[in-house]
Order: structure tokens, then C-alpha cells, then sequence
């Protein structure tokens, strides 16, 4: 068995049987034996050490830009652009993005100055803002021309499921492997299917305690191989379900949970398998922090998964365990996720794989050093 083959089984079983509190990785170098976290490169191979890091501004229009930043590099093809306001607009927009470009925010009729910086730093080819002229108005449409040397265009509809509509419409052809459908009532079902609707080149499209003529129609011209509803009978009924069956000759399924942190971690279970190069991290309880970090984690190949202020939910802790990750990058500041939350992530990051390469004078040895409870809480 390899030293990487041999950390992947040993915390396989660990997350099996403990919950895990601290793990070190030891590995000799010529005769002595190190912490992993301490072996120089030069004389092991490429290594790679687990990390949270903590994404935040001064306000959500910081927090969206400096997301940005961190994700995407000069020359992006496309940057979005929604109200900071409120929630619906944007709903669509993370899939849409195809994990391309971000969403960056602005108020209805200013253009806040750490979007501005970051639209100079990133020089889109196009900008599209989300919603219409109540939301984001004509002069910080014209604002933004300054931004991009190519067109400054806006999606929106006569209401939040048109609008969804419109951003589908104008970002997918017929025949998409997928279309998701969540309530347009309220944000952190949709919000959390964004990266996959972005990874696997699907709308996310909204519904009400019907199917809305304009989804109805988008749906109609998708023609989908098959529907995901996200979030639980609660949210989107049975007659809604049973409804969607028109729309497309495959299934129709639901991802769901008993809250909204199970429902994004069903989500994240049907899509991304261990050993995601990132996780990322917002708030269940408000919208801006996960509405931007969408594009960054769909470019990053990784999920959104949703905590509360001080708390990590037991579903968010499960699937934290099963993605098996190096990489947790946590959205706003403390007033949405506590440094307590933050530090208790650091549990879940997976072991640092090895280089099976790298070889010493007395060979490789990797020792795993575990400070864990067992099933009855016993350390």
C-alpha cells in the first residue's frame, strides 16, 4: 500500500468511527521524524498544507469585490452585476455565470467604490447586470460602461421568476443536461445549487406555489434531459413536482433536508465527490455572503455549504467529512461566521497527501497522530 493509499484508509476509518479533533502528519526526514506541517519541500517532494481562510470586507459590496479578487484573474469574459439589497435578482445568476466571472454589487443608484476597483482590476469583455431599473438604475448602468470596453447589457423580467427566466434564456441553449428549480420566496436553496447549476451547465429557474408562466415557457424551450428541485415539499410542493414532469422526457427528483444547511449539503452529496480542491463556507441566514461566492466556488470546483453565526450544523459537519478537502474557504466576517466556527472548521480539512516519489535515506514514513473522541465520546 502506497503512503497516500495508507492516509486515505486510515481516515476513511477515522471519520468512520471518531469525530476528529486534531490530526499531525509525521514523516521522517534522514533520521529524524517531523511534523509533516515542518518537512522542507526540498527534501520531500511538493507539499500542500490544509487551510481555512476567512474572505471578508466592511460591508457586503467589500466582501463581494474581495471574493472576487481571490477567485478571478484579469481579463474575466464576463462580470454580473445585482443589487446588494435584496435577494431574488440574483438568485439565477451564479449558474448562469458558469463559474466565469463574479457578481459583484452595487447599490441602486451608486456604484460603491470597491466594485468600482475591482471591475478596474478585472477589465471584463462584457458586463451584465441582473434586474431591472428599480433595482440597479440607469445611471449605474451607465456607470459601468467605464469598466468594460464591450457592452453593458441587463437581464430582468416584469418579476423575480422572469427575470430568472430572461438570465436563462440568454445563457442556455435547448437540450441542457439539467434544470433546477427552486422557490423564488426565499434565497439559500437556490443559492446553494448556483455552483452546481454553474459545473453542470444548468439554469436554476423559480417557482411560487405554482409554475409561473415565464418558467413554464423557459422550461418549454430548455427542454431539459431531466429537473432537480432544490429544497423540501415546504418550499416547492408535490403539485408543483408532480407538474414539472411536462417539461422534460427524464426524472424529476428532489434534493432536500429538514433545513436549509441539510438541503445544501443533498446538494453538494449529488454532485462533487472527495477529494474537492475547496469548500466554501456562508452564512444560512443572509444572502449577500453566498450570492458572491457562488461564481468563485463553481471556478474553484468546489460547493457552497451553509453554517450558522456559531454553529457548525451536524449535516454541514457530515458532508465537511465525506468531501474530504484541503481547502475551506469561509464568506463574510465574524457578525455572519464566528472565529469559533472558523477555528472548529480546521477539524475537517483531510490529511495532506503524500508524494509517493519522494523517498528518504531510510525510506518514507508517514505517522498519523490523532487526537479523536470515539462513537461514545471517550477520547
Amino acid at each position: 500500500m502506497t503512503s497516500k493509499s495508507l492516509i486515505s484508509a486510515l481516515w476513511r476509518l477515522l471519520r468512520a468511527r471518531s469525530t476528529i479533533i486534531a490530526v499531525t502528519l509525521w514523516i521522517t526526514i534522514g533520521s529524524a521524524v517531523v511534523p509533516l506541517s515542518q518537512a522542507n519541500a526540498a527534501d520531500y517532494g511538493s507539499l500542500t498544507q490544509g487551510v481555512v481562510e476567512r474572505i471578508w470586507g466592511a460591508s457586503r459590496f467589500e466582501t463581494a469585490a474581495a471574493v472576487s479578487a481571490a477567485a478571478f484573474d484579469t481579463g474575466v469574459p464576463v462580470a454580473y452585476v445585482a443589487t446588494g439589497f435584496n435577494f431574488p435578482d440574483a438568485l439565477a445568476g451564479a449558474a448562469a455565470t458558469g463559474g466565469d466571472g463574479p457578481i459583484l454589487l452595487v447599490a441602486t443608484d451608486t456604484l460603491p467604490q470597491a466594485t468600482a476597483d475591482e471591475l478596474q482590476r478585472l477589465a471584463p469583455a462584457e458586463i451584465i447586470i441582473l434586474g431591472g431599473t428599480g433595482v440597479v438604475s440607469p445611471s449605474v448602468e451607465s456607470a459601468l460602461a467605464t469598466y468594460t470596453t464591450g457592452a453593458v447589457t441587463r437581464l430582468s423580467g416584469s418579476d423575480r421568476y422572469a427575470s430568472a427566466a430572461a438570465v436563462s434564456a440568454a445563457t442556455f441553449a435547448p437540450g441542457v443536461p439539467v434544470a433546477y428549480i427552486a422557490t423564488g420566496l426565499d434565497f439559500p436553496d437556490a443559492l446553494a445549487g448556483g455552483p452546481v447549476g454553474a459545473l453542470r451547465g444548468g439554469p436554476i429557474l423559480l417557482v411560487g406555489s405554482s409554475i409561473p408562466a415565464a418558467t413554464a415557457a423557459e422550461l418549454q424551450r430548455l427542454a431539459p434531459d431531466e429537473i432537480v428541485i432544490l429544497g423540501g415539499t415546504g418550499v416547492v410542493s408535490s403539485s408543483v413536482e408532480s407538474a414539472l414532469a411536462t417539461y422534460t422526457t427524464g426524472a424529476v427528483r428532489r434534493l432536500s433536508g429538514p433545513n436549509r444547511y441539510a438541503t445544501a449539503a443533498a446538494i453538494s452529496q449529488d454532485y462533487f465527490t472527495p477529494g474537492v480542491p475547496v469548500v466554501y463556507i456562508a452564512t444560512g441566514l443572509n444572502y449577500p455572503d453566498a450570492m458572491s461566492g457562488g461564481p468563485a466556488a463553481a471556478h474553484q470546483g468546489g460547493p457552497m455549504l451553509l453554517v450558522g453565526q456559531n454553529v457548525i450544523p451536524g449535516e454541514t459537519r457530515q458532508e465537511l467529512l465525506r468531501l474530504e478537502t484541503a481547502r475551506i474557504v469561509v464568506l463574510g466576517g465574524t457578525g455572519a461566521v464566528s472565529d469559533a466556527v472558523l477555528a472548529d472548521l480546521e477539524s475537517y480539512l483531510a490529511p495532506v497527501a503524500v508524494d509517493d516519489s519522494a523517498t528518504t535515506p531510510e525510506g518514507t514514513l508517514v505517522v498519523i497522530d490523532v487526537v479523536a473522541n470515539d462513537v461514545d465520546g471517550n477520547l
